[in-house]
């Protein structure tokens, strides 16, 4: 997982996506560069784990929401 968030911020580093435009606030702010590519990480990593609990969050609503099986009823 490290390694795919790394990715992705050196990707985005360079220009392709959004995280270009926090590297530079974060380097304006007097960030080095590495501290700032970390700090990249740890963003993307909060979005990513933002998104996992929307999706778990989505997928609980969506199972309490489900019919019960008559099998199961009869039970």
């Amino acid at each position: 997982m490290n390694y795919a968030l790394h990715m992705i911020a050196v990707t985005q580093a360079r220009g392709i996506g959004p995280g270009r435009a926090y590297l530079d606030k974060q380097t304006g702010r007097g960030k080095d560069r590495v501290a700032a590519l970390r700090l990249l990480r740890r963003h993307l990593s909060d979005v990513v784990f933002a998104s996992l609990r929307t999706d778990n969050a989505t997928k609980a609503e969506l199972d309490d929401n489900l019919p019960t099986p008559a099998f199961a009823a009869a039970a």
